[in-house]
């Protein structure tokens, strides 16, 4: 039984995190922080969590906790997944992992020193429909990947997590759809496609979050170190969300259909069109991830010492295509990968 600490109890703890440690039968949570006092109450009584603090520390410091989730903003993940690693705790990440490729570096550094886990949670993999995408694109029978179309979109955070308006915020999330919606796209086309990317371009823009102060809708485009090219489109003014994945191979064409909240209004999650022989097909999909969905992979990692497959490295290379991403669009130009290193800017004390 692997003994669990959840760090940030928003939505993303509430609806995922938690229910997937308690139901995966290998873990127990020992305790969760949040600095809103009343919610994390409020939670450790839902779930009959012994322990609830406002201070993320006081959970890594516990010596009855193995692994930690950390599901805070965006620009707090590097700092608490660095403390928690020193401690001896594994560590689950959310997305993105960082907001610079010196704090993921930092990350990854203080993991492997402590010789504990580091997994970043990237959950498309997950999906049961893009492991068969996967499994189809390995076979062989769509021939070499040339293109690759891609959306991730919905009406924003304010749809999915009503207290959680720290998204749009760049103080706290960094960044907007590109960082909480379009990395999820790039994290499962880089699976997908298993190539480097090399070169990205784009463009972006606030539309309509009349209280941001970050982008509710960008585009970029990217180039893989084998020459194949994409498109990635990611928006928080969808309504009804979109979430795709198209693939154009040398032999035939692949959509994924890819949902959040809607899933299961999806009748065909995969389409496969072949030209010879000629014929479309729709490859059965489980109902469950083979791995047993993150929080249950987690654990097995965790309690056989397994490298994820979505290691701090492949959360790294994710983001580092969304940070060229906002370069790209900043300074009219086309950016080239990887990124030159740079020390995190020192973070003003309050």
């Amino acid at each position: 039984m692997v003994r669990i600490g959840v760090i940030g109890v928003g939505m993303i703890a509430q609806r995922e995190h938690i229910p997937g440690y308690l139901e995966s039968g290998e873990a127990e949570i020992v305790a969760i922080a949040d600095p809103w006092e009343e919610r994390v109450r409020e939670v450790a009584e839902r779930f009959e969590i012994p322990n609830a603090f406002t201070d993320w520390r006081k959970v890594v410091q516990r010596k009855d906790i193995d692994a930690v989730s950390v599901c805070t903003p965006n620009t707090t993940h590097a700092e608490i997944t660095i403390a928690a690693a020193k401690a001896g705790k594994h560590v689950l990440v959310e997305k993105p992992m960082a907001t610079s490729m010196a704090e993921v570096d930092a990350m990854i550094s203080a993991a492997e020193k402590a010789g504990v886990i580091l997994m970043v949670e990237q959950t498309l993999r997950f999906y049961p429909e893009c492991e068969v995408a996967k499994d189809i694109l390995e076979s062989g029978i769509l021939g070499k990947i040339q293109t690759v179309r891609g959306r991730v979109s919905h009406g924003g955070p304010e749809y999915w997590s009503p207290t959680g308006k720290w998204f749009l915020q760049k103080k706290q999330a960094f960044g907007g759809t590109l960082c909480d919606l379009a990395i999820h796209g790039i994290d499962l086309i880089r699976w997908l496609v298993g190539e480097p990317i090399t070169e990205v371009a784009g463009f972006q823009a606030l539309l309509e979050k009349p209280d941001a102060d970050v982008e509710d809708n960008a585009v970029f485009i990217y180039k893989f170190s084998g020459g194949a090219m994409g498109t990635m489109e990611t928006s928080w003014t969808t309504r009804p969300e979109d979430t795709c994945v198209y693939l154009y191979c040398e032999n035939g064409n692949m959509k994924l259909t890819l949902w959040q909240e809607e899933k299961a209004d999806i009748k065909d999650p995969v389409v496969v069109e072949i030209e010879k022989p000629a014929g479309r097909f729709l490859p059965a999909v489980a109902e469950k991830s083979r791995r047993g969905g993150p929080y249950a992979y987690f654990l097995h990692c965790v309690q056989t010492g397994e490298k994820p497959f979505v290691s701090g490295e492949e959360g790294g290379a994710s983001l580092e295509v969304i940070l060229a991403a906002y370069e790209s669009a900043r300074t009219h130009s086309v950016v080239r990968l990887p990124l030159p290193r740079r020390a995190p800017a020192a973070r003003k004390k309050k």
